[in-house]
């Protein structure tokens, strides 16, 4: 079709990429987008991009994910929320709690920049942030997830982080952080007053 010079090829790739979503083959569905992403006969998005990355980071192959998402910022598609979604729960899944800080620190810089391309929170993102996040023990960056999701006027169920809390951490002590770090300390207590659990 594209030898035969076709001058709308939108349907057939939409075909194409449906296909290979249904079969669960994210490596050609990355390949395929690669081939075709400088067709002017095919206009391509971020939600391409997302179908990609949300594949691989449900097939847990991360590292194809990640892969993926640096293409596509360096192809200079902008990252949205979905694309953050599809990173941090994959992430989460995995137990890879420091790649989701990393997410974390990304998307802070994006909501704070100034402009056009400035990024929103919306619930479903910052609730994601904070349940994984608190899973992983970052308690520094819980909290500034909690300040942003205030400033930003978005309700925050603090329930979920309670029980991923005591899941996780009901053992943690704040007296051997006091010895180790204290900075650690000190957002644990924030985390903990914030929650509602006896600090």
């Amino acid at each position: 079709m594209r030898e035969a010079r076709i001058p709308d090829l939108q349907g057939s790739y939409l075909t194409i990429m449906t296909g290979l979503t249904e079969s669960h083959r994210p490596e050609l569905m990355a390949a395929y987008l690669d081939e075709i992403v400088e067709d002017p006969r095919v206009e391509i998005g971020t939600h391409d991009w997302n179908s990609i990355i949300h594949a691989f980071c449900k097939a847990g192959r991360l590292e194809d994910a990640r892969r993926t998402f640096r293409r596509m910022t360096f192809l200079q598609f902008e990252p949205n929320e979905q694309t953050y979604l599809s990173l941090i729960n994959g992430y989460g899944t995995m137990e890879k709690y420091f790649n989701v800080l990393v997410l974390w620190n990304e998307v802070k810089r994006k909501v704070s920049a100034e402009g056009e391309k400035k990024m929103k929170l919306d619930n479903t993102l910052v609730d994601t942030f904070l349940y994984v996040l608190v899973k992983g023990g970052f308690f520094d960056a819980v909290m500034q997830v909690v300040e942003k999701s205030q400033e930003m006027k978005i309700f925050v169920d603090k329930w979920r982080y309670k029980q991923a809390f005591m899941e996780k951490h009901k053992k943690l002590r704040i007296s051997k952080l006091r010895r180790k770090n204290r900075g650690k300390m000190e957002a644990l207590i924030a985390f903990k007053n914030w929650a509602g659990l006896s600090a």
